[in-house]
């Protein structure tokens, strides 16, 4: 039994190694009292995994630095596309919009009309 615990104990230790190869240097950060501090505040109410990921994202985001929090938005906005150079409050803007995202819906149906044929 104990030749199986520390089989158990070294593979864990080297999951830990493979996926956080810097673990050592990071366990005892200054932020981790924050982070255990705040965790128990944030606990997702819904238990499917979007809602863990956005509870730990806001977490961590709560530990940082408000400068580091600022920079980490812009670049989230960014790859989520909320930060647009055109208004989208204007006519134009979302007259476009919607004839981009019409002529997507059509071909996405056609996509969907040729995989049920294919069924």
């Amino acid at each position: 039994e104990n030749v199986a615990l520390r089989q158990h104990l070294a593979e864990q230790r080297s999951s830990v190694a493979a996926w956080f190869p810097q673990f050592d240097r990071y366990k005892d950060s200054v932020f981790r009292q924050q982070l255990d501090a705040s965790a128990g505040l944030m606990a997702p109410s819904a238990s499917n995994m979007e809602a863990r990921l956005a509870a730990d994202f806001k977490r961590i985001l709560g530990a940082m630095h408000p400068d580091a929090r600022r920079r980490v938005g812009f670049f989230v906005a960014s790859l989520l596309g909320l930060r647009s150079r055109l208004p989208m409050d204007s006519m134009e803007a979302l007259t476009e919009r919607r004839n981009q995202n019409s002529w997507k819906i059509k071909q996405l149906e056609e996509r969907l009309s040729q995989l049920q044929g294919l069924a």
